[in-house]
């Protein structure tokens, strides 16, 4: 949990903020804090971004949450499933060569090419003219 300390001037007279990270006590300057909360991070997130920069604050802490804008992820994405199908792909052509050097394509049947022509299907009917289900 992080705790803000308390609002504090140095020698020279800025601003910072003090906070308590990991049982140390880390001096935020105030243009920073507040730029931080203007870009929508809550002090768990400057938390998290200090410890990751090795407690030195600069103003990478203090970038937007959308920094990472959304095209290069969905861009990043695409890629990934593109390389997956890619994978798999090669992975039935190395198992199943078959299916890819034998023409899949088949020629319609006599019944098939009736039911382009008539668009009514034909009962299949003995010399006697009964219907011959199943």
């Amino acid at each position: 949990m992080v705790k803000l300390r308390k609002r504090m001037k140095d020698e020279y007279g800025n601003l910072y903020f003090l906070m308590r990270i990991m049982y140390q006590n880390v001096e935020v300057p105030a243009e920073i804090y507040e730029l931080a909360n203007k870009n929508g991070l809550s002090n768990y997130d400057l938390r998290r971004r200090i410890i990751e920069n090795g407690f030195a604050v600069t103003q990478y802490v203090a970038r937007p949450l959308a920094d990472r804008t959304v095209k290069p992820l969905i861009e990043e994405d695409n890629e990934r499933e593109q390389r997956i199908a890619t994978r798999e792909e090669q992975e039935l052509r190395r198992k199943k060569p078959h299916l890819f050097n034998v023409p899949q394509k088949h020629k319609r049947s006599l019944y098939a090419r009736s039911l382009e022509n008539n668009l009514i299907a034909k009962v299949k009917t003995d010399s006697y003219g009964r219907v011959q289900r199943g």
